[in-house]
């Protein structure tokens, strides 16, 4: 249905005048609710407060909370075992570095002789 077809005014912006005048008639309040931005935002609070109590109330948001800390958990002792386990190479390896060598390989003297080539004929 069209403006024209339930109001009869001459023009088009009667049609929308005498319709406008009629919705400010029948829904008044509404109008003057609507107007005010701030309790648009009181809905939206309300309804992000209700599925928030929701969400914090689902078995599995405990479950996942505990499954996240568990994680955590594993993780820092994870890294506490590689800082240590970093600390404990980076002191033996200071340690090599400072004992001195006390014994000495010396080689024998046979070792160092060059061997002899010996030639022996078949007859």
């Amino acid at each position: 249905m069209t403006l024209g077809q339930r109001y009869k005014q001459a023009a088009v912006t009667l049609n929308l005048a005498t319709l406008m005048n009629k919705l400010k008639e029948r829904w008044e309040f509404h109008f003057i609710w609507a107007q005010s931005p701030s309790r648009y935002q009181a809905i939206i609070d309300g309804l992000r407060a209700e599925q928030m109590e929701r969400a914090i109330d689902l078995d599995k948001s405990q479950r996942y909370a505990t499954n996240l800390q568990n994680r955590m958990l594993k993780g820092f002792s994870a890294l506490a075992a590689l800082d240590q386990h970093e600390a404990l190479m980076k002191n033996q390896q200071q340690l090599a570095a400072s004992i001195t060598p006390i014994l000495e390989v010396v080689p024998k003297a046979s070792a160092l002789k060059r061997p002899t080539l010996v030639v022996v004929s078949r007859s």
